[in-house]
Order: structure tokens, then sequence, then C-alpha cells
């Protein structure tokens, strides 16, 4: 739990855009970054350095003393010489806020700030041989593709909007999440009420089929007709029958 504590306030600080947590954890982990051959640590230096030339004249001279102090202490600084070659340039290059034509644009662009956020998330993923993915969402979509039928997915035009309201998938924001996941595999089938969400059986809910070809618990329909004198609406077409048409159904 510290880690992901830690790792959050590294990542409000860089939305901040602030970079001295986040150097602070580098130094800190020097060791494994660089056996994970790790460039976080001089995105961070280069990000600075763009920062100071985004000032215009002014931070220019500080950004070139910046550079000449932090570049050349880190380690393999060779290996990053192209991309200080196009850091460096920038002070070459007129900077005019949102300069479409502008070819380090992308260097200039306030969404790096995001992308070192996401850089740091992979490196610490890395690090700790964690999953990319959060482990709440990994098994909040097995769960719902374990309970996931072609029943939480009918034709809208058939059920006109009416969803069990005792399963998981059929709630509207979780309905979403499980759009795209399998639906679970069941060797074994069981009959439900749409209506109540209870077991069907031969003995305390038959289920019984109106005479659009639909089939409910006879505990829902004895309810509904007793609540609209003898008569039951079909929650899926809104077509209503006496509750003496309904029929009883045999399931082999």
């Amino acid at each position: 739990m510290d880690l992901f504590l830690a790792a959050r306030d590294i990542e409000v600080s860089l939305a901040r855009r602030e970079t001295e947590m986040a150097l602070a954890w580098c130094n800190e982990n020097r060791s494994r970054l660089k056996k994970q051959n790790s460039f976080f640590e001089f995105y961070l230096r280069q990000q600075e350095v763009i920062e100071l030339i985004k000032k215009g004249r002014n931070g220019c001279m500080d950004a070139i003393l910046h550079a000449r102090k932090h570049f050349p202490a880190l380690e393999d600084f060779k290996q990053y010489e192209k991309d200080i070659q196009k850091t460096m340039t920038l002070l070459a290059v007129h900077y005019r806020e949102g300069q479409s034509d502008n070819p380090y644009q992308e260097l200039l662009s306030d969404t790096r700030w995001h992308w070192l956020i996401e850089e740091f998330r992979r490196e610490i993923v890395k690090m700790y041989q964690l999953s990319p993915e959060s482990v709440f969402g990994v098994t909040l979509q097995a769960g719902l593709s374990a309970l996931k039928t072609p029943a939480c997915f009918p034709d809208p035009e058939q059920t006109a909007g009416v969803k069990n309201k005792d399963c998981p998938v059929c709630q509207d924001n979780l309905h979403v999440i499980a759009e795209c996941l399998p639906f679970a595999h069941c060797s074994q089938s069981r009959l439900v009420c749409f209506i109540t969400g209870e077991p069907l059986n031969e003995s305390t809910n038959r289920p019984m089929m109106l005479p659009n070809g639909y089939v409910y618990g006879e505990k829902a329909l004895a309810q509904m007709a007793g609540d609209n004198d003898g008569t039951v609406t079909c929650p899926r077409t809104q077509n209503s029958y006496k509750l003496s048409d309904a029929q009883r159904v045999f399931v082999l």
C-alpha cells in the first residue's frame, strides 16, 4: 500500500509540473533503474530544460546552464546525445503558443507532462513486476464475464429497456464494462424468473408461458395479477393478458 501511495504522490507532483519528487525517487532507485536501462531521469531533466526555454530569452541562459550541469552527470551520457541535440535546438526556435507548424511542437507541448506520468507508471510497474492492469479491474471483469449471458444483452426493441434488477451485468455502470467481455460458459442451465430473479422449479415457482411466448415464474405472475384485478403485463412487450391465459411449461 505504501508503494502505491508514494507513486500517487509522485504522479500528482508531475501533474503540477514539478519534478523534485520524481527526481528524488530516481536517486533512491538509481541501481534498479540502471538495470532496466531506464531513460526516466533524463526525461525529467530534459523537461526542466524545456520549461526554462519556454520562458523566452530570460530563460535561455538558465536552460544552457541547467543542461551543462545535469546532462553530463547522467550515466552513459552519450546514449542521450541525439535527444539532447534536439532539445537544445529549441534555443534557436522562436517559441509561439499554439504554433502548429513548429517541428518541435511535440517537445513544447504541455501533454508531455501527461506522457511523463505514463512513463513513470511504466517504470514502476517494470521495477516491481506489477501488472499494468488494475487488480481490482481484472477481478471485476472476471466476475462480470462469469455472469454474462445473452439475456444480459437482448434486442432493445423487444425488451423496451427492461433489465433484471438482480443481475450485476444488467446494471447500467457495469453493463458498459461487460459489453466487450466474453459470455460465460455454462455447461448446466438454470431457469430464472425474469421479473423476480428467483429460480423456476416444479414445486414452488412453476414456469408459466404467456400467449406471446415469454416465460415467467408463477409467483411473479400471481402477485402481478393480485395487484391488477387478475391482469398480468409482460415486462418485455407490455402486452396484457388474463392470468388464466398463462400456460404451464414443462422442461425436460
